[in-house]
């Protein structure tokens, strides 16, 4: 399927995007420097190395590059591209612990308390039938200063969403606001970076971008957004004002969110798929 381009819809597209999550764990954990061959592929890795095996890239740096880039083109074409996020923050979720050996399919929402089981079972999840907006979860463990605290507060996670045909006509909330936590009613609210991948296998181009919010915030969202950069909302108001107010959603989500879209399926986007296809090359 992945050689020919034959990704059909549905179970077989998650099929497909689960091989190359699998391969991409393979490579990081067999390059992993702190490791024995007892228990190397037994052991977590950063979301870094992980997404440097999955698609070639150093994730705080390319996020940042691409930050700056569609600022700079917002602010010739008058918009807002929304990213509320530091550098600092990235870099917190860069360096949170993953583990993941295989997949499992539950048939429940789960909350941040079933994350940390799973995370503690090196388990990725496959989510239930028609789960809101996200398809597969992979929980993901924050450190605590220089020190990773096996609980649930520090828990975080990776949300991947596939997608199979060429046109998705809810693009943009597909890869935003319905690749959320809140959305796919995780939590209530997110006070915590967190990754958000979005995989369309059918495309024939390939591409990988960060993704960007539409549209005019308004001017409740622009102050909040202000308060928020200079830090001035308080951890406990903010938390009550964003379940109360909708619309302060988005702008909480611009600052916890960092979500990358990954367009097409060569390896040229998953750089893991190389060497399985000059195998199966030397092999025919």
């Amino acid at each position: 399927a992945i050689r020919s381009g034959m990704v059909e819809a549905g179970y077989r597209g998650e099929l497909v995007a689960r091989i190359i999550l699998i391969r991409a764990w393979d490579d990081c954990a067999r390059n992993h420097r702190n490791k024995t061959i007892a228990n190397q592929y037994s052991s977590p890795v950063s979301i870094a190395e992980f997404i440097h095996a999955l698609f070639g890239i150093d994730l705080v740096q390319f996020v940042m590059q691409q930050k700056q880039k569609q600022e700079l083109e917002d602010d010739r074409d008058g918009l807002s591209s929304g990213h509320l996020f530091s550098q600092s923050d990235v870099e917190k979720l860069a360096n949170a612990k993953i583990l993941f050996t295989s997949f499992a399919y539950i048939m429940y929402t789960p909350s941040k308390e079933d994350l940390l089981q799973f995370l503690l079972r090196g388990t990725a999840i496959i989510c239930k039938r028609n789960q809101k907006g996200i398809d597969f979860i992979i929980p993901a463990l924050l450190a605590n200063g220089d020190q990773y605290i096996v609980d649930e507060r520090f828990i975080t996670y990776a949300l991947l969403s596939i997608k199979n045909s060429k046109y998705d006509n809810q693009y943009a909330e597909s890869t935003t606001s319905k690749l959320s936590p809140i959305f796919a009613e995780i939590e209530e609210d997110a006070d915590h970076p967190y990754l958000s991948i979005y995989m369309q296998l059918g495309s024939d181009d390939d591409s990988l971008s960060l993704a960007r919010e539409l549209g005019v915030m308004t001017s409740s969202q622009k102050k909040l957004a202000k308060n928020i950069l200079k830090e001035k909302v308080v951890a406990e108001t903010s938390k009550k004002g964003r379940v109360a107010a909708g619309a302060s959603q988005r702008v909480y989500r611009q600052k916890h969110q960092i979500s990358l879209v990954a367009i097409g399926k060569s390896d040229t986007i998953y750089p893991c798929l190389a060497e399985l296809d000059s195998k199966n090359d030397k092999d025919e």
